[in-house]
């Protein structure tokens, strides 16, 4: 059993649209003019670029990756000792008192091995999802700012799509998405980013604090980036 590496594309499908937080500024570079009627008037957004470009998604991403490579360097040490301890088992007589007592102390380093390795593993996929929920639903809530701010009454998700590109993921996301055509006016992608930005830089030294916690003090200490309170 080996940890997974974090992905960007392996975190975006781990997200799920549920909490609130609150975004305070509209955003200043939409396209769309102010004041326009609201009435059908739709939007489409690309979350997958917002997720790519969020520094608060970047920066978790880089600490749980820093994390895993912490777990596996753990992870071999215990196994050079692992190993190391059966040499000296095989040095031993087979049946006497000490390569009983050898082989009793090899099975449960084998099982110390197997337990820290399944908890990390569980403890990291734990953070991903609480974390993954936090920022969608921050995403959601920039999303719903921007709407009200320029008079959207539907946001419908979408990928953005280069003409020229050859890759065939690329060509068949935009084959099986619902959105086949849009104004560029109409996608509000680079305003929503803005506002989830800017939330970020002006938090607290630039910490993940969810919907409902206490941030600290501005000015204070940056700390590591978590998810929901544990």
């Amino acid at each position: 059993m080996t940890l997974s590496k974090p992905t960007i594309l392996g975190l975006i499908a781990a997200l799920s649209l549920q909490t609130t937080a609150l975004l305070a500024q509209a955003p200043t570079n939409a396209v769309p003019e102010k004041g326009e009627k609201a009435a059908g008037k739709v939007a489409v957004v690309d979350v997958g670029r917002i997720l790519q470009s969020y520094s608060k998604f970047k920066d978790f991403e880089a600490e749980i990756k820093s994390e895993q490579e912490q777990i596996q360097s753990e992870l071999k040490s215990q196994k050079e000792k692992f190993n190391e301890s059966l040499k000296v088992l095989n040095e031993l007589k087979a049946g006497s008192p000490d390569y009983s007592k050898k082989e009793a102390e090899i099975a449960k380093m084998k099982t110390n091995i197997e337990i820290f390795q399944l908890s990390k593993e569980r403890e990291l996929l734990r953070r991903k999802h609480q974390f993954s929920r936090t920022v969608f639903d921050e995403m959601q809530e920039a999303v719903s700012k921007v709407a009200d701010h320029y008079g959207y009454s539907l946001v419908i998700r979408h990928a953005r799509y280069e003409a020229e590109s050859t890759d065939p993921r690329m060509v068949q996301m935009a084959l099986s998405q619902p959105v086949v055509w849009s104004r560029k006016r109409d996608d509000i992608t680079d305003a929503v980013l803005e506002v989830l930005n800017r939330r970020y830089e002006k938090s607290a030294g630039g910490t993940v604090t969810p919907a409902g916690a206490t941030r600290p003090a501005a000015g204070a200490k940056k700390t590591a980036v978590r998810p929901a309170a544990e």
